[in-house]
């Protein structure tokens, strides 16, 4: 296996609150590793740090075919304005900036018709000038996918991309991320445990320290340290067990 992601000893604090503490995580070409802890546990903010979006202590190491692997970022589609009057081939477009808007700028022919493709790759062909306030939150989070996966990334991270979106739009967008990582290392933050077992290679699991990396297989001991608590896990409606057979907790 090739690593193309190193954080080593990776610390982040916000003022006197530390954030993140001494996380050690290889990450190796081709993987599916799902983030996954508490509110506050630090997984979104591992993400930004990755990313270089806050400072931290450590190191993060990027290897890609040129040195420094190309990275794209899908946010919670909860977090943008979803009013805003812009076409789905706009917002899509907006991924091949570079350095933002210069004067007189204009995408090239063969840069629309390669984010046509991509639309089309993400299941919205069609979409391309529908406003994105009519999207429905499935067709919106597969724009915010399509505009990261646009600038041909080498690794795709994504937090909580079926957030808020129903059973039928994430099964659709699991299959999609499962068809991305044929070509593109993910990276998912995600809340889902049943996404956890039936999808992903591996996890990591996160509150403010590593608390587990590998196998997604969850025991009762893994659970406990993670959020401090038992944990029920239901899945969809339905009974799913992500957790190894354990023995019942004395009463």
């Amino acid at each position: 296996m090739t690593p193309q992601l190193i954080i080593t000893n990776l610390s982040v604090n916000y003022g006197n609150i530390d954030a993140l503490t001494d996380i050690n995580l290889t990450i190796n070409k081709g993987e599916y590793l799902g983030i996954i802890g508490p509110n506050g546990g630090g997984k979104s903010t591992l993400l930004k740090a990755i990313l270089g979006l806050i400072p931290y202590q450590g190191k993060i190491e990027k290897i890609g075919e040129n040195n420094t692997a190309r990275i794209s970022y899908v946010p919670q589609y909860t977090t943008m304005d979803r009013k805003f009057p812009i076409s789905v081939l706009e917002v899509v477009l907006c991924g091949k900036l570079k350095s933002g808007f210069a004067p007189f700028f204009k995408y090239s022919n063969a840069d629309i018709q390669n984010t046509l493709n991509i639309l089309e790759k993400v299941g919205l062909k069609g979409y391309e000038n529908r406003q994105i306030s009519n999207l429905s939150g499935g067709e919106f989070q597969k724009m915010l996918i399509a505009r990261a996966i646009v600038s041909n990334p080498e690794i795709l991270l994504l937090d909580e991309p079926t957030a808020n979106i129903d059973k039928n739009a994430c099964s659709n967008i699991y299959q999609l991320i499962n068809d991305l990582n044929k070509n593109i290392t993910i990276i998912l933050v995600t809340h889902d445990l049943f996404a956890v077992s039936e999808n992903i290679k591996k996890i990591a699991c996160l509150n403010r320290t590593m608390v587990y990396h590998g196998e997604p297989k969850l025991n009762e001991e893994i659970i406990d340290k993670l959020y401090g608590c038992p944990v029920d896990l239901i899945a969809h409606g339905i009974a799913h067990r992500v957790l190894s057979n354990h023995k019942e907790l004395q009463k």
